[in-house]
This record gives C-alpha cells, structure tokens and sequence, in this order.
C-alpha cells in the first residue's frame, strides 16, 4: 500500500520512518532510528534504520517549524464578518435596498417580486443551523450588541431559517449564503409567538414596503429577542466542540 500526503501546494510520499525505542525499565533511555521505507509488492516496509543524533531532530524540527510559518501567514478577512471557524460564520449585512421574493396566499404577496428597504442584519450559519436577527443601527455589531426579531417570513421562533427548496452554497461564502436568502420565495410565517409591533404583522409590512406606502423600513417595530451578538458567538463555539 501507497502512503501519501496531498497538500495545497505539492504531493509527499512516505521515504523514511522513525522509530522510538525505550528501555523496558519505568522512565527509562530513549533513542530514535530513522528507517527507509521502500514500497514491495504493493506493501510499504520499513527497513533497517540509522540512529538520530539530536542535530538530525533538529533538522527535522526546523522544517516542520517552517512548514507551521507557511500555513499560519495572515489572510484577508472582509469586515462583513464578525467570527468565523472552520464549522460556524457569523457574519452582517448593513441596511439597503435588496431584491424580495414572496410567493404566498396573503393577498398582496403572491408571486411578487421588489426592490425595497431592508434592516442591518447579523446571520449565524453551521452545518446543521441558518439563523438571522435584525440590528437597530445601521453599523458593525460588536459582542455587546443586542439583537432584534426579524421580520421574515420562514423564519421561526428560534430565529432558525426554513431552507426548502433554497440552493444551499457549499462551505462558509457568507456572500453567497446571503444571496441564496434573498433568492429565494418567502412562502410562509414560522413565528408562533414573536409578532412583530406593526398592524397586520409580517405580511402588512412587506406590502407596504412594496407598493410605496412605507420608503424606509420602520426598524422600532421589531423587538428586542434577549440575545446578543456575543451569544451567538458562545453557541457557535458550544457547537464547536461537538461533533457532528
């Protein structure tokens, strides 16, 4: 059998293996061997070794020291987003205009599309959870911000966003998580019990935004949901150390 190690910028196969050897007594001598591997009859086998001085450990420390240097050079991170790991994305959306999709049986909101004002936003994504809250201020949250109801439809008491038929991106792009919410239908409401502070709740406002009634989305009808942005942090790293 082939051993290989594939990285981002070259191949390495197995050459050498060393072996640590210790004396049969409780805290006894060490000493390390470095063997050639050689690959017979589609088998990799280790052969007789050379002992390693403490210079060659340090050859080899060394490289992999410069190797660590490589893969730790900074990377640009966009402003947009607040925390991010390897599972989780935490990221904002500052207010605008943004194109809306509904495809509803509320008079008003079946199949039809505008252009209209929308609230700051703060998305939390992983691999099994897609949530958004709304921001009172049209600025960069911190950990201390607190975080608003929002005002879509398929979004549920737990801010959880009902995915469907939306065309998921693969990985963590919370540029285009962002397009996928907007492209797709808004279809139904999911709030139970978090009604937002405007006359005919969820379904009024977008069609007033719509036809022209209201310019500018009124961001005091959305209350408060007792999180903040620090939470959302302290979930996503709660998730992080279960595996899943």
């Amino acid at each position: 059998m082939e051993f290989s190690i594939n990285t981002n910028s070259e191949s390495h196969s197995l050459k050498h293996a060393i072996l640590i050897y210790q004396s049969d007594h409780h805290n006894g001598t060490h000493y390390l061997t470095k063997n050639e591997v050689t690959e017979i009859n589609g088998k990799s086998v280790i052969g007789a070794g050379t002992m390693l001085t403490a210079d060659a450990l340090k050859q080899v420390a060394n490289s992999l020291k410069t190797r660590q240097k490589k893969q730790e050079n900074l990377a640009f991170l966009d402003t947009s987003v607040i925390a991010k790991s390897d599972k989780t994305i935490i990221w904002w959306v500052p207010a605008g205009k943004q194109k809306i999709f509904f495809n509803t049986k509320t008079e008003g909101l079946e199949k039809v599309a505008a252009v209209v004002d929308q609230p700051a936003l703060v998305f939390f994504y992983s691999k099994k959870t897609w949530k958004v809250f709304a921001l009172a201020s049209n600025k960069r949250p911190n950990e201390n911000t607190p975080l608003l109801v929002s005002p879509y439809l398929n979004v549920n008491d737990q801010h959880s966003i009902c995915i469907g038929s939306t065309v998921m991106p693969k990985g963590l792009d919370h540029q285009l998580l962002t397009q996928a919410f907007f492209a797709s239908a808004f279809t139904h409401s999911n709030y139970r019990s978090r009604p937002i502070k405007y006359d005919g709740d969820r379904e009024q406002l977008w069609i007033d935004l719509i036809n022209g009634k209201l310019t500018q989305f009124p961001r005091k009808c959305l209350p408060k949901c007792r999180l903040t942005v620090g939470d959302l942090i302290a979930e996503g790293s709660r998730r992080e150390s279960i595996s899943y």
